[in-house]
């Protein structure tokens, strides 16, 4: 019977959270289908790179949620924070590290609706941009300037500027100009 009653009041928080989740971002932007919550709880890792945790392969989080604005994210965080949940943001998904999976629940934050390049300043050589931006899309505009990004993984056409960032990547580059962090 105590089982039952936490699982019962999992999903009572859970629901709760949803409705608050709604509020934030509208619900077209707050997924619970099973296919989104499987696909945003695991990147490009293989299930024999899990490092000796085979349960890992049956975790998924709660909900996605696709923020478009900074406001959102902030709001979102600060309710995670006051209901004691995980957030895991997601970039394009193409890391190998197992980032994003999951190790109980939570809410994956996708990222890719902040895909827009906010400035480029080929004189001292930085970009600000917004997470969801995808690498290709970065190098094309920063080649317009004679410049380049000095990230190229090989998903470079699909991995996003926040998702190199928040994993430290290395491309085939990183020999010569260093992780993504370093170049941060």
């Amino acid at each position: 019977a105590g089982g039952e009653t936490a699982h019962r009041g999992r999903r009572d928080t859970v629901s709760k959270l949803l409705v608050a989740l709604r509020e934030i971002v509208g619900a077209q932007g707050v997924f619970t289908d099973e296919e989104t919550r499987e696909r945003f709880s695991f990147d490009a890792l293989g299930p024999g790179r899990l490092f000796d945790r085979p349960e890992l392969m049956e975790c998924r989080v709660d909900v996605v949620v696709r923020s478009s604005t900074t406001e959102q994210v902030s709001r979102v965080v600060r309710l995670a924070n006051e209901q004691g949940v995980a957030v895991v943001p997601y970039g394009g998904g193409t890391g190998v590290m197992g980032a994003v999976v999951p190790v109980r629940g939570g809410i994956a934050l996708d990222m890719r609706a902040m895909d827009r390049i906010l400035e480029l300043r080929p004189a001292d050589r930085q970009a600000r941009v917004q997470p969801g931006v995808v690498l290709a899309d970065l190098d094309r505009e920063a080649e317009k300037f004679g410049l380049m990004v000095g990230h190229d993984p090989w998903s470079v056409s699909i991995a996003t500027v926040g998702g190199a960032i928040s994993t430290d990547g290395v491309g085939y580059l990183a020999s010569k100009y260093g992780s993504m962090g370093a170049q941060v």
